[in-house]
Protein backbone atom coordinates (compact mmCIF):
# COMPACT_ATOMS: atom_id res chain seq x y z
CA UNK A 1 0.00 0.00 0.00
CA UNK A 2 1.59 3.34 -1.01
CA UNK A 3 1.64 6.36 1.27
CA UNK A 4 0.66 9.89 0.29
CA UNK A 5 4.27 10.69 -0.65
CA UNK A 6 4.67 7.51 -2.72
CA UNK A 7 6.44 5.52 -0.01
CA UNK A 8 5.49 2.02 1.11
CA UNK A 9 3.75 1.18 4.39
CA UNK A 10 5.90 -1.35 6.28
CA UNK A 11 3.53 -1.95 9.19
CA UNK A 12 0.23 -0.53 10.35
CA UNK A 13 -2.02 -1.54 13.22
CA UNK A 14 -4.89 -0.29 15.35
CA UNK A 15 -5.36 -1.02 19.02
CA UNK A 16 -7.58 0.21 21.80
CA UNK A 17 -6.71 1.10 25.39
CA UNK A 18 -9.27 1.43 28.14
CA UNK A 19 -6.79 2.81 30.72
CA UNK A 20 -4.17 5.56 30.44
CA UNK A 21 -0.52 4.52 30.42
CA UNK A 22 2.59 3.85 28.39
CA UNK A 23 2.10 2.08 25.08
CA UNK A 24 4.75 -0.07 23.42
CA UNK A 25 4.55 -1.03 19.76
CA UNK A 26 6.72 -3.75 18.22
CA UNK A 27 7.02 -4.28 14.48
CA UNK A 28 6.62 -8.00 13.77
CA UNK A 29 9.72 -9.63 12.26
CA UNK A 30 7.92 -10.43 9.00
CA UNK A 31 5.72 -7.36 8.55
CA UNK A 32 4.55 -7.18 4.96
CA UNK A 33 7.27 -7.95 2.42
CA UNK A 34 10.04 -6.74 4.74
CA UNK A 35 11.88 -8.96 7.20
CA UNK A 36 13.35 -5.99 9.07
CA UNK A 37 14.11 -2.32 8.69
CA UNK A 38 17.12 -1.80 6.45
CA UNK A 39 20.30 -0.14 7.71
CA UNK A 40 20.77 3.26 6.07
CA UNK A 41 17.15 3.47 4.89
CA UNK A 42 15.12 6.38 6.30
CA UNK A 43 11.64 5.51 7.60
CA UNK A 44 8.82 7.80 8.61
CA UNK A 45 6.69 6.73 11.55
CA UNK A 46 3.55 8.22 12.96
CA UNK A 47 1.35 7.67 15.95
CA UNK A 48 -2.09 9.03 16.57
CA UNK A 49 -4.34 9.00 19.61
CA UNK A 50 -8.06 9.34 19.09
CA UNK A 51 -9.52 10.45 22.40
CA UNK A 52 -13.08 10.99 21.24
CA UNK A 53 -14.15 9.67 17.81
CA UNK A 54 -16.99 12.22 17.76
CA UNK A 55 -14.63 15.19 18.31
CA UNK A 56 -11.47 15.11 16.13
CA UNK A 57 -10.22 18.33 17.77
CA UNK A 58 -9.23 16.21 20.80
CA UNK A 59 -6.95 13.90 18.77
CA UNK A 60 -3.16 13.89 19.11
CA UNK A 61 -0.81 13.08 16.23
CA UNK A 62 2.95 12.87 15.97
CA UNK A 63 5.24 11.92 13.11
CA UNK A 64 9.02 11.62 12.85
CA UNK A 65 11.79 9.75 11.05
CA UNK A 66 14.11 6.93 12.08
CA UNK A 67 17.13 5.56 10.23
CA UNK A 68 18.60 2.26 11.47
CA UNK A 69 22.39 2.23 11.71
CA UNK A 70 24.92 -0.58 11.84
CA UNK A 71 25.91 -1.05 15.50
CA UNK A 72 29.52 -0.78 16.61
CA UNK A 73 31.21 -4.22 16.86
CA UNK A 74 31.56 -3.82 20.65
CA UNK A 75 27.84 -3.16 21.29
CA UNK A 76 26.86 -6.70 22.33
CA UNK A 77 29.74 -6.88 24.82
CA UNK A 78 28.96 -3.40 26.17
CA UNK A 79 25.30 -4.32 26.70
CA UNK A 80 26.24 -7.60 28.38
CA UNK A 81 28.65 -5.81 30.76
CA UNK A 82 27.13 -2.39 31.56
CA UNK A 83 29.16 -1.96 34.79
CA UNK A 84 32.39 -1.92 32.76
CA UNK A 85 31.35 1.13 30.72
CA UNK A 86 33.11 4.35 31.64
Amino acid sequence: MPTEDGGKVVYETDFHREKPGIVGVTIPAAAGDNKSLEVGQRYQWSFSVICNPKDPSTDFYVTAYVEPIKPQPTLNNDLANPDQLS
